[in-house]
């Protein structure tokens, strides 16, 4: 139905989906969405299906970690579930770890210059970990092996 409003859609499957960090997904996909939309009209972002997002042109230091605080304010709207329904939190848990993949990734390919050792550390095995859970075995854009990039990673914090 073309008569319906999007923005309205958009914030009840939020809602739905991330229960209580419903609120803050939906911010944290205007967010990107206004991010990528500025990229558009001023650094000529195709928005196409392949459009390749590997490219630190549209994800700075700033926004990448504006987009990690969002997804950490959400995970912590769902401790309240990790004692009263441990499934539950435990699938919300992976529905925004699944998220969060992107901004570890960008953090990772592109700004290690600005993360502690510690921080390299846990956002290799949060992508390892996450990625061989969800199926994530390439990067859509560039048919890169996610295995390899996790592996340069490693190598490049020995």
């Amino acid at each position: 139905n073309c008569g319906l409003d999007v923005s309205k859609l958009i914030s009840d499957f939020m809602a739905h989906y991330f229960d209580v960090a419903g609120d803050t997904m939906n911010e944290y996909f205007n967010f990107v969405r206004a991010n990528l939309q500025y990229h558009r009209e001023n650094n000529g972002y195709a928005a196409k299906i392949f459009a390749t997002l590997d490219d630190p042109t549209y994800w700075d230091i700033g926004t990448t970690n504006l987009m990690m605080k969002y997804i950490d304010k959400a995970l912590d709207e769902i401790e309240i579930y990790k004692d009263t329904n441990p499934a539950r939190y435990e699938q919300l848990h992976d529905r925004l770890m699944r998220e969060k993949i992107l901004p570890m990734y960008i953090l990772m390919q592109y700004y290690t210059q600005f993360l502690t050792l510690e921080q390299k550390i846990e956002y290799i095995d949060q992508v390892s970990f996450y990625t061989k859970k969800f199926g994530i075995v390439e990067t859509s854009e560039g048919k890169v092996n996610m295995q390899s990039i996790i592996e340069s990673w490693r190598d490049g914090i020995q």
